[in-house]
């Protein structure tokens, strides 16, 4: 146990280190996804709360969109609720800061899942730790540690893979602890990890599976086709069918236990701009810059945005695998070493094989593979970013890296020969790179200053090889010399990977979070109760050219100035309404309205601005003191009255018919139906007096007063889930002007309710709760009948 503790203190004392500019300073992390979506929705959510409601829908971006069933928020995930503890007691603030501790949290326990899945495999403690430290502190965690969903789901994936059948011993208590593990992967948000995670689950599955070679664990040999799992005949097609379903039966319990989040997704996911498959050049966007394997042995070759200087192929951190010089070169070791143990040979092949899958299909757009994957197989499709895929590559080479270490022992002969060489030259190497990065200071000094940082670890690895024990030292010695060289490799190591990745997500003072600006108290006083807009072509300047630039995490400006010019989704923290969203998924008729509006002429955009409910619209501006300014739309409203109808049979229709010079938006509501009219039907003298009693965040409520018959059309986004009621009694929710919704008034006074009650939530919590009741149940069943067990054992034994 002292043992497994050491090796956890290390890598938990590292992920601090690295974090701690941020989390010990009282700072929070911001810079991109943070500030733009974390902190907006959760703390939306936590608003939503305090109202008495179930944060389910968000009213105030996009015109109306789903929040809960917004898969990144994660508003399920267990370790995600410390958040709205946060929030409760110190506001949006302390909850962002909360964020860069949760990040640290989730490094860690992405080092400790792998240096776990090492001691499985039967290795050492240094190999534990050595492994544990290039995974959960590699470049691919520790850059991309903003996107807060990455993070947290990339966490799980060595604990699953530890888990898998075929691997660990089949029982039922075995495959329960992997369906639990597997529905808090799938909660944490992020589902192209997720799907990584789990592919690569059926391909280790299919490994040990098929394999008989023995596995030493904790001093013991279990063989895996008669102890590790249940007896089966000889036959390779019925092995891999007995673990492949094992595997599938856990990922349909986690589905059952994670239902309350999945079905809601997936109906969203019905709906959103993803529905049939993201295009092809959004898919292909982050495929692997294939150059970047490089940055194995120089992480910042082509500069970093934390020196301001990145200037290789689109985001630092899409292609950022670094593991350290150290482990690199265990690796590597690894491959042209025969390894202690037997098992571990044909582990060399199979880990060979999924980094050679993943470089390849890591690659996209760069080879024909990958845009033919897209062609043709299911899920190829669903997905932006091929390059995430080289997570397997990471995980390969950090188990590869234990295995080198196990087998390292102090160089001897032609091997001595070659390492006192390796390691003058690496000391050469630092030493004129240091020297021209010192001189030489432009664009290419990128260059020099890597080569020279890898030449300094490479020196460091030299020196450590030499210093090795001996062939002939017992395999697990804990002599003093022993014990310090084995703290000096992996205090390199922590030093490395600490080095590489210090700074990569900043921070910022709580201030930016807690107060809000002059500016958006203006807007807000401008458009009252409407909505903002700003033009797609401003958002993106004012997104990844003014703030969020891909070469430098520093700009020339106050960072407060990002939430003063309402980037969306910053609107939320100001409580304004915008008719954009910067949400991962929009609902797919939300998309294409959106995507349109810039195309249109200028008269025909301000009707349809206006029937948004829009009443200003954010522009660039050079004159203004932010760089924006604000233009006004005439007459917006959130609610509208109209006396005629037009029935058309699907959306295509609905929106021609909208985009039409001569339409009358204020006249006339365009409704789709099974059956059309195909003609306008119309209410002479028909007016009605409106007025919104209550605008809740799943409810709106409105007094109506109508001379005649009519339509009552809100300027909320139609989705699943919104019904309608006029006085008490259910009414018929109509699709209007292809993205609204609308519904049939009678004369009279009439009281008309719009309310969201998803019944995807209502049945994904009934099977969550059944799943999670039985889970309980067969584990107490388990506990029960493993305590008879061992009291028949002690009886007998008497």
């Amino acid at each position: 146990m002292r043992t497994k503790l050491h090796s956890t203190l290390i890598i938990a004392l590292a992920a601090v280190i690295l974090l701690s500019p941020v989390v010990f300073t009282g700072k929070a992390l911001f810079w991109g996804t943070p500030i733009t979506q974390f902190v907006p929705w959760w703390n939306t959510a936590w608003e939503t709360l305090k109202g008495g409601e179930l944060p389910i829908w968000n009213p105030s971006s996009g015109m109306g969109a789903p929040l809960f069933a917004n898969y990144q928020t994660g508003l399920l995930y267990p370790p995600n609720w410390l958040y709205f503890f946060l929030t409760s007691i110190g506001g949006v603030s302390l909850m962002a800061w909360g964020q860069g501790l949760l990040v640290c949290l989730h490094l860690i326990w992405a080092g400790v899942g792998m240096g776990y899945l090492c001691r499985r495999l039967g290795l050492g403690l240094l190999a534990q730790t050595i492994a544990g430290l290039a995974f959960g502190l590699s470049g691919y965690l520790v850059a991309r540690a903003g996107f807060l969903s990455i993070n947290s789901t990339a966490a799980w994936l060595p604990w699953i893979i530890s888990y898998t059948p075929g691997f660990y011993p089949v029982d039922r208590r075995g495959l329960l602890k992997l369906s639990m593990i597997m529905s808090l992967q799938l909660l944490a948000g992020h589902a192209q990890t997720t799907w990584y995670t789990w592919m690569l689950a059926f391909g280790w599955a299919a490994f040990w599976g098929l394999g008989r070679s023995s596995l030493k664990l904790n001093g013991e040999s279990h063989t895996h086709d008669k102890k590790s799992l249940p007896r089966f005949a000889s036959g390779w097609p019925l092995r891999l069918g007995k673990v492949w379903g094992y595997l599938a039966i856990s990922c349909c319990v986690a589905v059952v236990l994670a239902a309350v989040q999945i079905l809601p997704t997936a109906e969203y996911l019905v709906q959103s701009q993803r529905a049939a498959a993201v295009d092809y050049e959004f898919a292909m966007t982050y495929s692997f810059w294939p150059w970047r394997f490089l940055s194995l042995i120089a992480p910042d070759l082509f500069g970093n945005p934390i020196q301001g200087d990145y200037w290789g192929y689109a985001a630092y951190w899409e292609d950022a695998i670094y593991i350290g010089v150290l482990p690199l070169l265990l690796a590597i070791a690894a491959l042209v070493r025969k390894p202690r143990q037997k098992n571990h040979n044909a582990l060399r092949w199979f880990l060979i094989l999924i980094i050679s899958v993943a470089s390849l299909l890591g690659l996209g757009k760069n080879t024909p593979i990958y845009p033919w994957l897209y062609e043709h197989v299911p899920t190829f499709d669903l997905f932006q970013a091929p390059t995430r895929i080289m997570i397997w590559v990471v995980f390969a080479l950090a188990i590869l890296a234990g295995i080198g270490v196990d087998r390292w022992r102090r160089p001897e002969s032609r091997a001595l020969y070659w390492t006192r060489l390796g390691t003058a030259g690496a000391f050469a190497v630092a030493v004129g790179s240091g020297l021209s990065w010192y001189f030489q200071r432009d664009i290419t000094s990128s260059f020099i200053r890597a080569t020279a940082m890898a030449g300094f670890w490479g020196l460091g690895t030299g020196a450590l090889a030499l210093l090795a024990p001996p062939a002939d030292a017992p395999e697990n010695a804990s002599t003093n010399p022993i014990r310090y060289w084995s703290l000096g490799v992996a205090f390199w190591v922590v030093v490395d990977l600490v080095s590489s990745g210090w700074g990569i997500n900043p921070g910022i003072p709580t201030d930016v979070y807690r107060d809000s600006t002059p500016n958006a108290a203006f807007v807000q006083n401008l458009v009252e109760e409407h909505r903002i807009y700003v033009a797609p072509d401003d958002e993106e300047t004012l997104k990844f050219d003014r703030f969020f630039r891909f070469d430098t995490f520093t700009i020339d400006e106050s960072w407060r100035n990002v939430r003063a010019v309402l980037v969306p989704n910053l609107n939320l923290l100001e409580g304004i309404s915008s008719a954009n969203n910067f949400d991962p998924l929009v609902p797919g008729r939300y998309a294409r309205w959106m995507s349109l509006l810039p195309e249109l002429e200028a008269r025909k955009r301000m009707q349809l601005l206006a029937l948004m409910d829009v009443s200003g619209v954010q522009v660039m501006s050079e004159n203004a003191a932010l760089g924006v300014g604000f233009m006004s739309i005439e007459n917006p409203s959130r609610v509208r009255w109209l006396s005629c109808a037009y029935t058309v049979m699907d959306g295509d229709s609905a929106l021609s018919l909208l985009l039409r010079d001569d339409f009358d938006h204020d006249e006339v509501v365009v409704l789709e139906t099974q059956n059309p009219h195909n003609q306008r039907e119309c209410h002479p003298d028909s007016d009605a007096v409106i007025q919104i009693i209550r605008d809740n965040t799943n409810r709106l409520t409105i007094n109506i007063k109508a001379t005649e018959s009519g339509w009552l059309l809100t300027s909320d986004v139609w989705y699943p889930g919104w019904g309608v009621v006029v006085d008490g009694e259910e009414a018929d929710l109509r699709r209007a002007d292809y993205l609204f919704r609308a519904v049939a008034i009678s004369p009279g006074d009439h009281t008309v309710e719009f309310r969201y009650r998803p019944l995807s939530l209502y049945i994904g919590s009934g099977l969550s709760i059944l799943g999670w009741l039985a889970v309980m149940v067969l584990f107490r069943n388990q506990r029960e009948s493993r305590t008879r067990k061992h009291t028949n054992n002690g009886t007998g034994n008497e």
